[in-house]
């Protein structure tokens, strides 16, 4: 939908018949309207579409500014925001497919990762699309930071429950997954983290498993983004880069018997606190 592709966020849905898979894909940085998006640094607390309570939880969840525009921002002649937008025609597309069902992924690249994960997050929470047996599944590359906290606890809560995946891949000299000037107030990452090397054929796999604020802080804001500010931003960034390392890893985990691992694999392995047989290879 391009429609207003200078205005608002930009997504395409590709529906696989034999799969049975609809993908909703967010397109990342182009416009001044995304340039704009991108450096709303502010916060807008929604409440929290869970609606269960959960350790730590919260009646309020803390979204940043930007994203909440472009994805829950109601329209003033329609009043239907960009999720139900999107989700209004994922439901469509998947119902003329008739029984059976079918499963949501969704993706996007920088600023499109950070709508991928809100979008995600929110489709976890409609039964129309997430079920404990078929979580909704989010695949980000180079994911800018979609909230605080009470935004990465909530979608950790949806993980647990079984109706939330999210595979967030990222080059480990790329500042945009890193740089926010706000890292110092709790601003978080979701799902499980795959890290691509410049200097190593295997990534880092991690997972947090209960975010705070300090993690959070030294995490992305002293550690990472200081030591990496200068390396090339640019060219980490680019869709190219992650694709040329994203090969390279894939052609070492088949050589080691991995490249069968799958993200059931990697939630039941972090859910359920076992030790994985491939944890010291990938240094998770």
């Amino acid at each position: 939908n391009d429609r207003m592709g200078e205005a608002e966020c930009v997504f395409i849905i590709v529906v696989s018949l034999r799969m049975r898979r609809v993908t909703v894909i967010f397109r990342g940085t182009t416009t001044v309207s995304d340039i704009i998006a991108n450096a709303d640094f502010g916060i807008t607390t929604v409440p929290d579409p869970t609606a269960e309570d959960y350790p730590n939880g919260s009646d309020l969840i803390e979204v940043n500014n930007g994203y909440v525009q472009y994805l829950l921002t109601e329209r003033d002649d329609t009043g239907l925001t960009k999720f139900d937008e999107i989700a209004n025609r994922v439901d469509e597309f998947g119902n003329e497919m008739g029984e059976g069902g079918y499963s949501l992924f969704v993706t996007g690249h920088s600023m499109g990762g950070a709508l991928a994960a809100i979008f995600g997050f929110y489709a976890s929470t409609d039964r129309r699309f997430a079920q404990k047996d078929n979580p909704v599944r989010i695949f980000t590359f180079a994911s800018a930071i979609p909230g605080r906290v009470s935004f990465a606890k909530a979608f950790q809560h949806q993980e647990k429950a079984g109706l939330l995946q999210h595979l967030r891949i990222s080059n480990d000299n790329d500042i945009v997954p890193l740089a926010h000037p706000q890292s110092e107030l709790t601003f978080a990452h979701t799902g499980v983290s795959l890290s691509l090397h410049e200097d190593r054929n295997l990534p880092s796999i991690k997972y947090v498993q209960d975010p705070d604020w300090w993690g959070t802080w030294t995490a992305n804001f002293l550690t990472n983004l200081w030591l990496n500010s200068h390396r090339g931003a640019g060219k980490n960034h680019s869709t190219i880069n992650y694709a040329k390392r994203y090969e390279r890893i894939q052609t070492e985990m088949n050589e080691k018997g991995m490249g069968g691992l799958t993200l059931n694999d990697l939630y039941a392995a972090y859910l359920d606190g076992s030790a994985p047989p491939w944890s010291k290879q990938c240094q998770i």
